[in-house]
């Protein structure tokens, strides 16, 4: 497909006849030559009636280089943005700062940098990578709340093919560098990948539909109307009996989601956990979910970073939360400990522990050592904490690791087998279940699966005008990993 230009992009994005350009007679530093916009195209307009800021590179001036009037534009919009609240789209198709303007253009882009950092948590903000992605441009669209990697034609990477042939003699191509795959399976930066501009212009438009104009905007009030069709008797036969046999978790969330609506985010990163926003009884939400079918559920490093990366971005625009909860505990291993599982927990931990929008926790059927801290336990201020009955909630949950309780006591036993499967069995029936969690009030309610749409409706309308004043502070300092 045809490669859009960069004002037709912008067409595209904005409601029809809303479009209004700024700044487009503005020229590359020593130029007079009128017209040009120094290679981006800076505009407003509304998107389904919304309004909305946008900038888009213009790869067919010095290859949509970022001079100093160039950045001067995109940071006088993200002012714009600011000033009137309202969300900011980036289009980047850029060969970084512009060699020509020498130190000036890497200040600028400085500067531009430091502006987009500035408004994270403040307004809704989404780069779409439409061709090359380098230097300061790169480090703009890691940082923003959402990023889309266009396949085949999108990269994005701190230091181009060409220079690393000429610096280091080694040869890369675009897409070992910075392409979709690297990004959206291994780095996590891409947020969505799609097939061309078109595509990923509709997903921008999807993700503003559960975003507010900006941070403490007010949202309107669901007066949703329970009634028997919000039952869901299905989901009470959905559960393999075998608690180590996997699942879709997907399949619960459309079960119990408005019209089966769900917009996951990293879907080919950490997949252990799915992340996505929502609609239940009118109100958006994001949903965090242990999947089963991978790793069987249990927690690693990059499924941690996703994790406390979408919390990040629901507690900046108090999106209210439920975690869907089935796992093991978190992965074990030299591997894991290698890659930083203590820090990249840490980080989701902290996340959790400072966030103050609505939470709710559903135990499905297991959640063990670890992973129950992760999931939203009632420890860590979450709103509502409720299980279904076959649920199991401890500290360990395996035999071969319950074993390790009874095993000195095991060889003082004429028949140890048998006496450690009878207390490996003992244990399971007193601890493994969710009611002595609730005898200590650390569970709500047990409540049966077809319930749980009608619980979620319920404790979300409680929800809906909740405050939290927070500790006087300047910010948290994030963990390494």
């Amino acid at each position: 497909m045809k490669k859009l230009t960069a004002r037709q992009r912008l067409q595209y994005l904005f409601d029809f006849h809303s479009f209004e350009e700024v700044g487009s007679l503005i020229c590359s530093r020593g130029s007079f030559t009128n017209g040009t916009g120094d290679g981006v195209i800076t505009a407003f307009g509304t998107i389904n009636g919304r309004l909305t800021f946008a900038f888009s590179q213009d790869v067919t001036y010095f290859a949509g280089t970022s001079g100093i009037h160039h950045c001067q534009k995109i940071c006088r919009l993200i002012d714009m943005a600011v000033q009137n609240r309202a969300p900011i789209i980036g289009f980047i198709d850029s060969g970084g700062a512009r060699i020509q303007e020498g130190a000036m253009s890497i200040d600028s882009t400085a500067i531009f940098a430091k502006k987009w950092a500035e408004i994270s948590g403040y307004i809704p903000n989404i780069t779409i990578i439409c061709g090359s992605c380098a230097g300061g441009s790169a480090y703009a669209a890691s940082m923003s709340d959402f990023n889309i990697m266009i396949e085949n034609q999108g990269h994005m990477f701190l230091t181009g093919p060409k220079v690393i042939e000429k610096v280091l003699n080694k040869t890369y191509s675009f897409d070992d560098l910075g392409g979709a795959f690297l990004h959206s399976q291994l780095t996590g930066l891409a947020s969505h990948v799609v097939q061309n501009e078109y595509e990923g212009i509709e997903m921008i438009k999807s993700i503003l539909t559960f975003l507010p104009q900006y941070f403490d905007a007010e949202k309107p009030l669901s007066n949703y109307k329970i009634s028997d069709k919000d039952l869901i008797p299905l989901l009470d036969n959905f559960f393999p009996e075998d608690d180590r046999q996997g699942y879709d978790v997907r399949n619960i969330i459309e079960m119990i989601v408005d019209e089966g609506r769900f917009l996951e985010v990293n879907e080919d990163f950490g997949t252990s956990i799915v992340v996505g926003f929502s609609v239940i009884g009118g109100l958006n939400i994001g949903i965090i979910a242990n999947q089963p079918m991978v790793l069987g559920g249990a927690i690693d490093v990059k499924a941690s970073q996703k994790a406390a990366r979408f919390l990040e971005i629901c507690d900046a625009y108090q999106i209210p939360v439920v975690f869907l909860a089935d796992s093991p505990g978190m992965l074990p291993g030299k591997e894991q400990e290698e890659n930083g599982i203590l820090g990249s927990g840490g980080r989701y931990f902290q996340t959790q522990g400072n966030s103050t929008n609505p939470k709710i926790t559903v135990i499905m059927r297991k959640l063990i050592g670890g992973a129950y801290g992760f999931m939203g336990p009632k420890g860590m201020g979450i709103d509502y904490n409720f299980a279904y009955p076959q649920s199991a909630i401890a500290v360990v949950g395996s035999d071969a690791t319950l074993s390790i309780l009874f095993e000195k006591a095991a060889l003082k036993q004429n028949d140890p087998e048998q006496y450690l499967k009878g207390q490996i069995d003992l244990y399971k029936k007193r601890f493994l279940n969710p009611y002595e969690a609730a005898a200590e009030g650390i569970i709500d309610q047990v409540i049966f699966p077809r319930e749980t749409r009608i619980t979620l409706i319920k404790t979300l309308l409680s929800l809906q005008t909740k405050h939290v004043v927070q500790f006087p502070k300047i910010r948290s300092i994030t963990p390494m990993g």
